[in-house]
């Protein structure tokens, strides 16, 4: 009983301190931009905060070779997580047609948005996050965490739903195909979303209300789906995964 009590609490505590290190290090950067580029410039203090935020993770990502997966026969194919992307990133323009957030912004912003984030947070949330907890809790676990860590550090309850379904499936295609896919196909739902609010494609309301909540449902299904047939718990680790 107490191992299981140390145990319990000692997997909280590392849950409570991989939360404050993703909401410590996006802030951190983001006050760093601010006070070298000063007020009345938002787009290029985003920008220098991603830049600094991917500085800051990828020598981490480096040195453990955190974004490599040694190369294994019978992997899981990628295409229910890439569906489950795909879901994901319907809901996420439903929902900002909804909102009345699909607007078209900046060049400056939208490279921030379409590079700089994705290849930023892929590195903190895939390439550190999510090694860290599959040597410690498991594959699954270790998706489940990233995804959620993902979600609430952007700071958007109203869009929780959709966040947690597309970093669960960029977690899921990071396990099965690497950190580099992952970048990509976040830059792709990223680029896909500003293409999208170029366009300013009209939707009706009741269509994006139905699409807004029934997308990324379906997606957070698919990804169980394939963390539960796919990325089996009892799969064991290589010493490399578990570093």
């Amino acid at each position: 009983m107490a191992n299981s009590i140390r145990t319990v609490s000692g997997g909280l505590a590392r849950l409570a301190a991989l939360w404050a290190v993703s909401m410590a290090l996006p802030l951190g950067c983001a006050l760093v931009a601010g006070t070298v580029v000063g007020d009345g410039r938002p787009e290029v203090v985003n920008l220098l905060a991603r830049v600094l935020l991917a500085a800051v993770c990828l020598p981490w990502v480096v040195g453990h070779r955190a974004g490599r997966r040694p190369p294994s026969k019978g992997e899981p194919s990628p295409a229910l997580p890439a569906a489950a992307l795909a879901l994901a990133w319907a809901g996420a323009q439903a929902d900002a047609s909804v909102t009345g957030d699909a607007s078209p912004v900046g060049a400056l912003a939208a490279l921030s948005a379409v590079f700089a984030a994705p290849v930023a947070e892929e590195l903190l949330f895939r390439g550190a996050i999510q090694p860290y907890c599959d040597g410690r809790f498991g594959r699954p676990a270790a998706v489940a965490i990233s995804a959620g860590l993902f979600a609430l550090c952007h700071g958007r309850p109203d869009d929780l739903l959709w966040l947690v379904a597309a970093g669960a499936s960029l977690a899921s295609l990071r396990e099965v195909r690497g950190l580099a896919w992952a970048i990509l196909c976040h830059v792709l739902f990223n680029g896909g979303a500003w293409l999208w609010a170029e366009a300013s494609i009209p939707v009706p309301a009741p269509v994006a209300d139905a699409v807004s909540v029934a997308a990324p449902l379906l997606s957070v299904s698919l990804t169980a789906l394939f963390l539960a047939t796919a990325l089996h718990p009892s799969r064991t680790h290589s010493p490399e995964e578990s570093r």
